[in-house]
């Protein structure tokens, strides 16, 4: 892990303590757009910050995304992909109460997989389907339009909304969708016990950083 990781992890902890601290709002507001830039593609906001993404997908062609070495359960671009997913969703149905990123601008025929879940508990059958068949240039699209979608969220809550809990109603609108998939309904009850706070900390950021360290160990292996 590099410097510039160490330090995300550390503003990370700092995010933590103050969304569970009254009067730190403002501050975790501030936090938490800058952490959001530095695990998507420095195209996202421009703002001249490192950026996990950018160092995790450099010199990368389109065998190595799509590639599986050994035994990794997934690619590289199966990983960008359930990033958005689960960023779209969280973020822009479950915070914002709007229409998915990939339900606007046709995302769907252009990324050229059936699949609209978020990914999790897919079978390997499943993970291989959209390793093999997703656009690559329309995944880096979409997770960039995703990323661009959440920014704007971020930047326009309020420090009173990181305690609300999520719309009931959203959840309901979630349970009866395609999102989950099979197996994975369980993250209804998760998410909607959470307040806007944890989705934002969890899913919204934290989530990639993970999956771009997995990304990081494929790409170790495929140069080793």
């Amino acid at each position: 892990m590099n410097e510039q990781q160490q330090t995300w992890l550390q503003q990370q902890e700092r995010l933590v303590v103050c969304l569970a601290s009254p009067g730190l709002e403002r501050e975790a507001l501030d936090l938490a757009p800058r952490q959001h830039a530095q695990v998507h593609a420095s195209a996202v906001s421009q703002g001249g910050l490192f950026s996990f993404e950018d160092e995790v997908l450099a010199g990368l062609g389109e065998e190595q995304l799509r590639s599986r070495p050994g035994d990794e359960p997934n690619s590289i671009a199966w990983l960008l992909w359930h990033c958005a997913r689960i960023e779209d969703v969280t973020t822009t149905l479950l915070i914002a109460g709007q229409l998915q990123v990939i339900e606007r601008e046709g995302w769907l025929s252009r990324l050229k997989i059936s699949a609209q879940d978020v990914g999790t508990g897919m079978g390997d059958i499943q993970v291989s389907q959209v390793t093999s068949q997703i656009d690559l240039d329309a995944l880096r699209a979409y997770r960039r339009a995703v990323g661009g979608s959440t920014r704007q969220i971020l930047l326009a809550l309020a420090p009173e909304q990181l305690h609300s809990s999520v719309d009931p109603a959203r959840i309901k609108q979630l349970l009866e969708s395609d999102v989950l998939g099979q197996g994975a309904e369980y993250l209804a009850e998760i998410w909607g016990s959470w307040k806007v706070g944890d989705l934002v900390r969890q899913p919204a950021i934290r989530h990639s950083f993970v999956h771009l360290q997995e990304a990081q160990e494929i790409k170790l292996k495929m140069a080793s």
